[in-house]
């Protein structure tokens, strides 16, 4: 089991799904740079891509769509 620290979550869930990460981060109240790195860091951990940024824009892979979806789920319940 991976104990994923809950801010990484929350940068893909809080506005950089398939926003454009300047707009996600703005949401969040961070820089862009701020934003990729968690997300770098939170693909790391869970091994795979998470974002396909040869599209344009930004687009989530499929791991990516599931890792939103569990993460929409969480904050959901709460």
């Amino acid at each position: 089991m991976i104990n994923i620290p809950t801010e990484l979550l929350a940068h893909l869930c809080g506005g950089c799904g398939p926003a454009e990460l300047h707009q996600g981060a703005q949401s969040l109240g961070i820089t862009q740079p701020a934003v990729s790195a968690q997300v770098k860091r939170l693909q790391q951990l869970l091994g795979g891509d998470l974002m396909d940024k040869s599209a344009p824009g930004v687009a989530l892979t499929q791991m990516g769509e599931t890792v939103l979806a569990y993460c929409a789920a969480a904050v959901g319940d709460q």
